[in-house]
This record gives structure tokens, C-alpha cells and sequence, in this order.
């Protein structure tokens, strides 16, 4: 029996200058189309580059540590002295995980859970809270941190959201424990354009953070090598050797290449040799000049000022420190601020809503920093002109 095989069409040869890029150059983004490839790569971005790193520790941090408290219908702070459910709205806040069994004293703090909030807000777009021993009115008892990376998906064929599955595997439809959606509560960064998960700030700076940790990475690997750079050696034009000193030469040569102190031996070669880089060097690709480009480009896209990551910025003599006395309110009114109003929308509308099912109303109030205060002096000095103060006044107020 005679299989007929087609003739394949002769195709033209690709050219150009993307050619080689295209088909052997590594891919700079690490985000996949698959939901969970593209969370995993978010949170691994800020375990390998130290600057994504920085800046959510510094927006998490003061997103984890803001003032708050539970307010009444009047308007009155929720203490001690409170009603029962208004106390039990607070210390569920207050000890997220006090009430599961066993773990009173082992759970996650308050703070501990806002901060992994904040941070995989930031990060993936979208985190989770588990609400943990339900009451007949959805209230929970205590609240158990999900990690995005485990939650899917159950929507209609409509696409409406009908519930989630956690731990699901994908080529199996039965697996996975499902989640109804008052169990659920759902944190967005900022709402998707289609679908269920949020945009977060990783996936769209991936090529400015993967730059950056190319650049770290390669001049890593050239001080690695004592400094030494890929290339070809051959001998000059005209040099003649014979094959058995051939061998020798490039035996030593890849001999001490391959040695981890390749920098402190010298190969001395009885005939002259050229030496063509193959690699460019640091200094040619202006790699720190790369790497401070990268630094800055990451904390400005995450909103955070270079001070606040103690970094040097340089001041004119006329601005009397206002740079540093604004950093702080930069971060909280753009970085800061975008996840504090996403939060307490969740807080309030799916968590303290519920308690007026049973006659008790609760609102949260997270106390930003009123910046007022804080002005440069010299502005201060300057609204204060027109007010009747003394020279001596006036020179208190510069400090």
C-alpha cells in the first residue's frame, strides 16, 4: 500500500533584523495566557527582583499599619463598652483568626493579613478572604487567607460569576472544593476588562522588571567570570600551528576558562592570537546606567518615591526639603489610597452590611494621614504672611 506524501511548497528564507530575536532570543515576559501561570509569575516577581520587592513592602506596610476603628449609627466609636454584635464586628477585625480552633494564638494577625492583601492586590489584581463558620445571617466567626493562585472560576454560559471552585485542576471538571460567593470575599485592585480577576501592576511592568534582572543577571555572570567575556581566539593572519599544540592550547584554554579562579591564572601562548568579543561588555551596553534606569522605572510605575525606598535624590537649595516632606503624601494619595478605598468598599458592603439583617449598623473608618500639617515650611511660612504674627513667629515656623 502506497502512502502519498505532498510535496512541501519551497518557502522564501526570513530576513531581517527581528529574525533572530524572534526565533532563538529568551521570551522577556515570564506571564503566560493561563490565569494561574500569570498570578504565579506576579507573586514570584516579588521574590526575585529586590525592587518590586521594595516597593510593595513599603505600600503594604503603611497600608497594613493605618489607623481605624467601627462607628455606630451615631457616629460614636465601637469600644468595650458597645453592643454585643458591634464588639463581635470588631474583634473579628481586630483577631481575623482568633476563633479557629487550635490556632488563637498561632493565626494571622490583623496586620499579617492586611499586609498579604495589600500586597497580592497589588500584585495579581485580585486576592481572597475565606469566611470561616458561618451564621445563619452569613456572618463569619473568623476569616482564612486564600491565596490567588488557588482559587477558579465557576461562571454560567453567560459568563455570570456562580461561585468558585479552590485547589481545581484543570483537565479534571470534577475537582476542587466549591466556594459559594457569600463565603467568598473578593479584593480587586482594579476591576478586569473581561473575565473575573483584576489588573494588577505586575503583569503590565513585567517587561520593565525582566530588563532589569536581564541586565543584574549578566553582569552577575561576567564578575562571576572574573571579568572575562565570551568571544572566539584564533591565531593572527599567517601564524601557522601544528595540530598537537593546537589541541594543548585550547585544552588549557577551556581548562582555565572553566575554573572558578579563572581571573588570578595567566595562559602564556608562544604565537600571537586575536581575540574576537563575542559578548558585549558591561561597559558597552552600559549596564549600570540600565540597571538605575530599571530601578527608577519600577518604583515610579508602583508610585513610590525614591526616598521612601532610602534612596539619595537630589535637592536644590531653594526647596528647603520639600521634596521629602511630599514623598509620603505621594504614596499615600496614589499607591496607598487606590487600596484602602477598594478594601473598606469589601469590608463595609460584604461583611458589615450583614450585621443590619440583625438591627445593628456598622460603618468602618480608616483614618489616612491628613497631610495639612505637613506642608514644606516654607509654604506654610508664606500662607502666613498675610496673618498677624511677629519676624520671631515667622522664624519658628522655618524651623
Amino acid at each position: 500500500m502506497s502512502v502519498h506524501v505532498p510535496l512541501r511548497s519551497e518557502r522564501k528564507a526570513e530576513i531581517g533584523a527581528g529574525v533572530v530575536p524572534m526565533m532563538y532570543d529568551t521570551k522577556l515576559s515570564l506571564f503566560g495566557k493561563d490565569d494561574h501561570a500569570r498570578l504565579k509569575a506576579a507573586q514570584l516577581l516579588f521574590h526575585t527582583n529586590p525592587w518590586v520587592n521594595k516597593a510593595e513592602r513599603i505600600i503594604s506596610g503603611e497600608f497594613a499599619n493605618v489607623d481605624w476603628h467601627l462607628e455606630d449609627e451615631n457616629d460614636d466609636e465601637i469600644d468595650d463598652e458597645a453592643k454585643p454584635f458591634q464588639r463581635q464586628a470588631r474583634d473579628l477585625i481586630e483577631k481575623p483568626q482568633a476563633m479557629l480552633p487550635g490556632t488563637a494564638t498561632q493565626g494571622l494577625s490583623r496586620r499579617a493579613l492586611w499586609s498579604i492583601t495589600s500586597r497580592h492586590m497589588g500584585l495579581c489584581g485580585t486576592t481572597f478572604w475565606y469566611g470561616d463558620q458561618m451564621d445563619l445571617n452569613n456572618i463569619p466567626a473568623a476569616f482564612l487567607y486564600i491565596n490567588p493562585c488557588r482559587m477558579t472560576p465557576v461562571s454560567s454560559p453567560h459568563g455570570y460569576l456562580l461561585g468558585w471552585k479552590l485547589d481545581a485542576e484543570p483537565w479534571d471538571p470534577a475537582s476542587g472544593y466549591p466556594l459559594t460567593l457569600d463565603e467568598v470575599f473578593k479584593f480587586d485592585l482594579d476591576p478586569g476588562d473581561m473575565g473575573h480577576w483584576g489588573i494588577g501592576l505586575a503583569e503590565a511592568s513585567g517587561i520593565l522588571d525582566q530588563l532589569w534582572m536581564l541586565a543584574a543577571r549578566h553582569q552577575g555572570g561576567v564578575l562571576g567570570s572574573g571579568g572575562r567575556i565570551a568571544g572566539i581566539t584564533m591565531p593572527k593572519p599567517g601564524v601557522e600551528m601544528s595540530d598537537g599544540a593546537w589541541v594543548s592550547l585550547v585544552r588549557d584554554m577551556r581548562t582555565i576558562a572553566e575554573d572558578p579562579n579563572a581571573a588570578k591564572r595567566n595562559l602564556i601562548i608562544k604565537k600571537p592570537m586575536d581575540f574576537l568579543p563575542t559578548a558585549a561588555s558591561p561597559k558597552e551596553l552600559d549596564l549600570m546606567a540600565a540597571l538605575q534606569m530599571g530601578r527608577d522605572d519600577t518604583l515610579a510605575y508602583w508610585g513610590v518615591p525614591k526616598t521612601m525606598a532610602a534612596l539619595e535624590v537630589s535637592a536644590g537649595l531653594n526647596q528647603g526639603g520639600s521634596t521629602k516632606d511630599r514623598d509620603r503624601q505621594v504614596l499615600w494619595a496614589g499607591a496607598v489610597h487606590s487600596r484602602t478605598v477598594s478594601f473598606a468598599e469589601v469590608i463595609q458592603f460584604q461583611l458589615l452590611d450583614r450585621f443590619k439583617a440583625i438591627g445593628v449598623t456598622i460603618e468602618l473608618e480608616l483614618e489616612e494621614p491628613d497631610f495639612t500639617e505637613d506642608r514644606p515650611r516654607y509654604e506654610n511660612a508664606n500662607l502666613a504672611l498675610s496673618q498677624p504674627l511677629r519676624n520671631r513667629e515667622r522664624r519658628e515656623i522655618l524651623g
